[in-house]
């Protein structure tokens, strides 16, 4: 097996980084992990050597790179098929796909009044505007729709843990970490994200 090389964005602010993290970490195969700051000139040098279009994260497998959270997924996906970070059910494949598009694309309000850099904002706690609470809703809404369907293969939004629920995970730390009142049922999804080791390994540096 070659050597694989995965390059992150900072902790506190690479979104990205932490889905990609995550879905590596899924993989169970021996990796190194470098993080990037964008912001040095020297570290822009470097990463310009790798990822030619400036992609964090970027993973290095051989000579394959691969920039950025979904298509670094996909790749894993592909090449540790006995992961299964996609679910096998088609029908249900395409559903994570689905939700996948509509969190990247949806869900602003949320994502701009909930910095994920939540040590520099401690004063939203307790003033989250109404806005991202109308934003916190569609997405109980979405994420319990799916859940509840797999509920019976597992304690993710498709049964076992995927992709979907990677690209989640950053949506997680934010109404943790601002302290967000939520469904029950939707809070025990977010706890199920939360305990994962993977997760709690990164969150120890925020």
């Amino acid at each position: 097996m070659e050597e694989i090389t995965i390059y992150l964005g900072n902790k506190k602010t690479s979104t990205d980084s932490l889905q990609a993290w995550l879905m590596l970490l899924q993989v169970n195969t021996d990796f190194k992990a470098a993080f990037i700051d964008l912001n040095k000139k020297e570290h822009q040098e470097r990463i310009a050597k790798i990822s030619p279009n400036m992609g964090i994260p970027a993973l290095v497998h051989g000579t394959n790179i691969v920039s950025d959270s979904l298509p670094i997924g996909n790749y894993l996906n592909t090449n540790f098929p006995d992961v299964a970070l996609w679910p096998k059910d088609a029908k249900m494949h395409a559903d994570a796909n689905d939700i996948i598009e509509i969190i990247n694309s949806d869900f602003n309000a949320l994502k701009e009044g909930l910095p994920f850099d939540f040590n520099s904002h401690p004063d939203i706690k307790n003033n989250i505007p109404e806005n991202v609470k109308a934003d916190i809703q569609k997405l109980t809404d979405l994420c319990l729709k799916y859940r509840n369907l797999n509920a019976n293969n597992g304690k993710f939004l498709f049964g076992n843990f995927s992709i979907a629920d990677a690209i989640f995970a950053p949506i997680a730390i934010r109404l943790v970490a601002y302290d967000v009142k939520l469904n029950s049922n939707f809070e025990n999804y977010i706890f199920s994200i939360m305990s994962l080791p993977e997760m709690q390994m990164w969150c120890n540096d925020l």
